[in-house]
């Protein structure tokens, strides 16, 4: 490996993250090291030539930079940063954390709400989570609301233009705090409750409801007795709900983990007080050509960055190189000591099996699922190249769409199938800037112009430059016509090229000269797979014309302060999260973003 020698000779002999790049400056892979010098200079080594992942990307390699850390632990954090934002193919990935639910506790708030999210942003709030069964999380939360009632997050419990109780105070799941029907301290009893309960630890509030009922029964307050034993039996059926397991196994969390080609899959048991009080699936990307110590150190790294509810212990299936890492990571969160340890034998090693066979069990869905999902493409493609009259069937098809809201914000969509399945990384999205008005063909001219104008100049078939083997324009024949002017003028008129009429079976073909309808039976296979593929233009165009729309309208209505730049209408903007945050919010709040006289003039205009 010649061209990267010298850079092998300067590698620094500290912790720290390097990347691996190709002669374009894409990242290939991203690794963490204790020793950057040691652990970089052993990919080029005869050894690491025998493993089926390093003899695929090392000869790739045009390029290494190293982001020197204080230690492992920074390594560990920093590594997962870079593979969530760079993505690198040769990496091992879990899904995307924003597929992840986690439950939000607003403790900022006077009266804390609790809901559900995908981000964990709001450093006042507690988070429980991450959940990959968001149905589950719901269904607790419902549970828990019976137990301890709480203001949901669009529930006025501190709007004082309400004259009288919401209807969930009337359905017991409401206090209604701002009517005087419950003190503060004890909305606040309420909160923590939920939030133990969520931790696992529900004896203790278990005993303190049956108190306050044999309490309530003595007052002869017996409403509020039947009330507390109420909440009594919903908790119960949600500890129903709950495996039990052995109480000295007090908080765990056990990983599974189960390998077969190029699928993988994790599950996480997460152990409270004796009990498995959730179980967490989890799927790879990127797991073909990786080994099992890969896949779980992946794992280690990615899921602890992110989750809230930690342990004590994690028990895993295998020693891994990362494993102390993430142990001291833990430790340093948690305030406490937090071991990751392989189990050999006893109670920890049966729930080391129990979590195993869950994920053996969650791999064979996972493969029926994707093996149900290749057929399904295979014929749809099939179908599809031969009502087309294609030769073969397309393995990359790009679809087109354009958006606008009444002539303003028009924006366009490109959306990519790869062997007749989506490709997001491939997606495509245009802002219109030479279009004025409502002119759907001027808008797709341009969207295609800049486009294809990119293939001119790259012919890699990973990047926007790719040339795809079919065309899809939605819409019918005009608009066909006007795509093909702008393929011919860019001398790629051999493209194949189609339209989506209104009727969906309907299809307008290109054939050189000019559009002949296409009839497909609306529930053949290629029909569904060209539906599919419009629905999902449509879906990106829509969603990016109404964020555009979006930050139009801010933009108006804050442009029209007097004494309000592009400066501070950023900072707003960045500290309201919305024109409408900044509506809503007190006029010292403002000011202390923006100063005294621009506060105020932001407050009397808006």
């Amino acid at each position: 490996m010649h061209r990267v020698s010298h850079q092998l000779a300067t590698l620094p002999a500290k912790p720290g993250v390097y990347l691996f790049k190709d002669e374009t400056g894409k990242i290939l892979y991203v690794g963490k090291a204790k020793r950057l010098r040691t652990r970089v200079r052993s990919y080029f080594s005869k050894r690491a030539e025998a493993e089926p992942k390093t003899r695929v990307f090392v000869p790739k390699i045009h390029q290494i930079d190293t982001v020197v850390t204080k230690n492992e632990v920074e390594a560990l954090l920093l590594e997962s940063n870079f593979i969530k934002q760079y993505r690198p193919p040769y990496n091992v990935r879990l899904r995307d954390d924003k597929q992840y639910v986690f439950i939000k506790v607003t403790l900022g708030d006077r009266y804390p709400r609790v809901t559900t999210t995908r981000r964990v942003t709001d450093k006042r709030a507690r988070y429980f989570g991450p959940y990959t069964d968001g149905r589950a999380v719901r269904a607790t939360l419902k549970t828990l609301r019976k137990v301890f009632p709480h203001c949901l997050p669009n529930d006025p419990c501190d709007d004082p233009s309400r004259s009288r109780p919401c209807l969930y105070f009337h359905l017991g799941l409401c206090p209604s705090p701002q009517y005087g029907k419950i003190s503060d301290t004890d909305y606040r009893a309420n909160i923590d409750g939920l939030m133990r309960a969520l931790d696992g630890k529900t004896d203790d509030v278990q005993e303190r409801l049956r108190t306050e009922m044999r309490e309530a029964s003595q007052r002869h307050a017996f409403e509020r007795a039947a009330a507390l034993r109420d909440r009594i039996g919903s908790l119960e059926a949600l500890l129903a709900r709950q495996q039990a397991v052995d109480p000295k196994l007090a908080n765990r969390d056990v990983i599974g983990q189960a390998h077969e080609g190029r699928h993988a899959a994790a599950i996480l048991l997460t152990v409270r007080q004796g009990r498995v009080v959730a179980r967490k699936d989890f799927d790879f990307q990127n797991a073909d050509k990786s080994t099992e110590a890969e896949l779980l150190d992946g794992f280690l790294g990615q899921y602890y960055k992110a989750a809230t509810n930690l342990p004590d212990e994690v028990l895993v299936p295998l020693k891994v190189p990362g494993a102390d890492t993430v142990s001291e990571y833990l430790s340093e969160r948690c305030g406490r000591k937090v071991s990751v340890r392989v189990p050999r034998q006893g109670n920890r090693r049966q729930l080391l099996e129990l979590a195993e066979e869950n994920a053996r069990e969650h791999l064979a869905r996972l493969k029926a699922r994707w093996n149900s999902d290749v057929s399904r493409r295979e014929q749809g493609l099939a179908d599809l190249s031969q009502a087309l009259g294609m030769s073969a069937p397309p393995p990359r098809i790009e679809c087109y769409d354009v958006s606008t809201l009444g002539g303003t914000a028009t924006v366009g969509s490109m959306v990519v199938m790869r062997d007749g399945a989506p490709s997001p990384a491939h997606y495509r999205r245009f802002r219109i800037a030479t279009v004025k008005g409502v002119d759907d063909f001027g808008a797709m001219r341009e969207m295609l112009g800049r486009r294809f104008k990119r293939v001119k100049r790259s012919s890699d078939d990973e990047s926007f430059g790719a040339l795809p083997d079919l065309v899809v324009i939605d819409g019918g024949k005009g608009q066909v016509s006007a795509a093909a002017g702008v393929l011919e003028e860019l001398g790629l008129s051999d493209v194949p090229l189609i339209g989506l009429a209104k009727r969906f079976e309907e299809v307008w073909r290109w054939d050189g000269k000019g559009s002949t309808p296409v009839r497909l039976p609306k529930d053949a296979p290629g029909s569904l797979l060209l539906q599919q593929l419009r629905d999902e233009a449509h879906r990106f165009a829509i969603t990016y014309g109404r964020k555009t729309a979006r930050k139009t309208v801010q933009g108006s209505v804050l442009d029209r302060v007097p004494g309000v730049g592009p400066a501070k209408k950023k900072l707003l903007i960045r500290h309201f999260g919305s024109v409408r945050g900044v509506r809503d919010a007190d006029l010292s709040a403002i000011q202390a973003v923006v100063g005294k006289a621009a506060g105020r003039a932001v407050k009397e205009n808006l």
